[in-house]
């Protein structure tokens, strides 16, 4: 998604976390983490609080990645 909202063409494929780990360039725990629980669900709080987000998640990385090319973080 983000790929397409920058316009670039590159491949995106699955690497297995071991395959990152055996650069010697990684951190395990933080690849692991990253790998294994970084997955953003809100369903808890719609239940629990009653939330309901005001933009789509591909709204949302749209705008993210806008602010971040204007703010000079990031270079499409």
């Amino acid at each position: 998604m983000a790929g397409e909202l920058l316009g670039s063409r590159s491949e995106f494929r699955h690497v297995p976390i071991e395959t990152i780990l055996a650069t010697g360039k990684a951190d395990e725990g933080g690849v692991r983490f990253v790998c294994e629980h970084m997955c953003i669900d809100s369903s808890k709080a719609h239940k629990d609080l009653g939330y309901a987000p005001k933009m789509d998640v591909r709204e949302s990385l749209r705008e993210t990645l806008e602010w971040m090319t204007e703010g000079g973080q990031l270079r499409p």
